[in-house]
This record gives structure tokens, sequence and C-alpha cells, in this order.
């Protein structure tokens, strides 16, 4: 049976009419950019983890962003490139490795400072601030020579002196038990450094006195004993305990060498002015941990 040209014409019109709404679809460009990075979304599982959605949505940042996506990957790829080329160019020193072994140091002059086989922690000679550790050396700025004659002063007004039993010499954590921080670089009034001064007094009441100075290095320290830490002859303690090194090793990044050095260099001082015996000052040698105790 013929079709109707009715019929004929009506379908014609319902495939050119689906025709043009696929050739007519067009992406509305302000909701895209609207929506940024999402018009990539596809399938999201709303069941999945922090970990999982976090990746997710970085993938389609990074899908959407291409261009920032290759910058941040050259970047990313030439810091690994230059990490790798350091590291095998460059000559790595091991922490703790002392090859000039001072244990027969009978005196002043028994040291060499052309046995040390680096100054500076990190290996080399340079980089690193470290003094002569055999040469008293005073600090050069402002007010650190008047706070050395107060702490003179200080010590000379100290009561029944010569019942003090025990000495602690040493540099910045020495300072805050004896409450002398000279240019206070811990604030005025600091809680943590009172604290620890009123402990300091408390525990050890009239036994002992700690001696120090912010920021000092070993040879700074041989300075204030060859400048009248030393004179007051009622300071005869039955020991000295050294806090000595941490400033040298951490703030000046000296060698472990060096390190060691200031220290036996103020130790033979101590012996000079007959402030220990000889046969005793091999004692001195400790490390006190964190946690308190000692080795």
């Amino acid at each position: 049976m013929p079709t109707p040209p009715t019929a004929a014409f009506q379908v014609e019109t319902n495939v050119d009419e689906d025709l043009e709404d696929l050739l007519s679809t067009e992406v509305d460009e302000e909701n895209t950019k609207s929506k940024g990075y999402a018009r990539y979304y596809t399938h999201l599982d709303s069941d999945g983890g922090i970990c999982y959605k976090l990746c997710a949505y970085t993938r389609l940042f990074l899908i959407t962003y291409t261009r920032f996506s290759k910058c941040f990957f050259l970047v990313l790829f030439g810091t690994i490139l230059y990490s790798v080329a350091s590291f095998l160019t460059n000559e790595s020193e091991s922490i703790g490795v002392v090859s000039y072994h001072m244990s027969n140091i009978h005196s002043e002059y028994d040291f060499d400072l052309g046995k040390i086989d680096h100054w500076c922690l990190n290996g080399r000679d340079d980089g690193c601030d470290c003094d002569d550790p055999l040469n008293p050396i005073p600090k050069v700025y402002d007010g650190w020579i008047k706070d050395h004659v107060k702490r003179v002063e200080s010590i000379k007004a100290i009561e029944n002196l010569d019942k003090r039993r025990v000495v602690f010499l040493g540099q910045s954590i020495t300072a805050i038990w004896s409450g002398d921080l000279g240019l206070n670089r811990f604030g005025s009034g600091n809680k943590f450094t009172t604290r620890a001064s009123d402990v300091f007094k408390s525990d050890f009441s009239d036994s002992a006195i700690a001696i120090g100075g912010v920021d000092n290095s070993c040879a700074n320290i041989l300075w204030n004993l060859n400048r009248g830490l030393l004179s007051n002859e009622d300071l005869q303690p039955d020991v000295w305990w050294l806090v000595l090194g941490m400033e040298d090793l951490a703030k000046f990044e000296c060698s472990e060498e060096v390190t060691i050095m200031g220290v036996l260099r103020i130790v033979e001082e101590l012996i000079k002015k007959k402030a220990i015996s000889k046969d005793c000052h091999k004692q001195f040698i400790t490390h006190v941990s964190y946690d308190g105790s000692s080795s």
C-alpha cells in the first residue's frame, strides 16, 4: 500500500529535526569556565576515602590546567635531578669521625692545629665561624666585656664561696642556670629561663654555682678564665663540671676535632691555674644528654 504523502513528509521532518539537534549541540562556554575542571568530571565514588577523593580532584586539576602542570613537573624533575647530582658530586662527611686523637695531651703545648683534618662540621675548612680553640678570644660586640666584668664581680660577692663544692662551667645552658644571661637573647622575664634558674638554685642551694655565657665558644670561655674568673682564691671547688661544646658544634658548626681541642684546652688551663689537679682532669670529659643522664 503506498505511503500517504503526508506520512512521508512527517517521517522526513522527524529525521531532520533529530539531525539538527545533534549538529546544533553547543557547549555553553560560560558554564564550562565556571565549572573549571569539573567539565572533565566523569564519575567520583561517593563512598571513596579521603585519599581517593584527593587524588581524583588533583588529577582533574592537572588535566584542566595543563600549563601549570607542565611547569610543576619541570620544576619537580629539575629539583630531583639537582639533588641527585649534588649527592653524587659532593663529598660526604660522617658525623663523629675524629682522626686526631688527643689522648696523650699533657700540656697546652702538646696540641697541634696542623693535625686537624677539617675545621667545619660540613667536612671542609670554610663555611663555619670557628675561633682558634687554643687561644683566648673575646667577643667584639658592645657589652660583652662589660658582662664579663659584672660576672667576675658577682662571683666575688657570693657568700661562702669557699664552701661551694661544685662549679658548673659552660655556655648558654649554664648561663641560664646562673640567671646571668648578659645580653639576653631569650627575652626579659622569660618563664623558661626564670624557672630553670630557680630550680638550679633550689636543688643546689649553697653547694654549687654556675658560670656561663650565652653564645660563647670555648675560646671565649678560655678568655674569661684568663681575665679574672679564676682570680678569686676562695673559688676552690672539689669538682669542675664542664658543660661545653654544644655552642661550638651547633651554632658555630665547628668540627668534632676543633670542639674537643677547645674543651681540652680549657682543662689544661684549669690545671695550669691549679684550679684542679693533674691526676683527675680526665674525669671532666663528659657527655650530658637531654634526659639528664651522663656518660
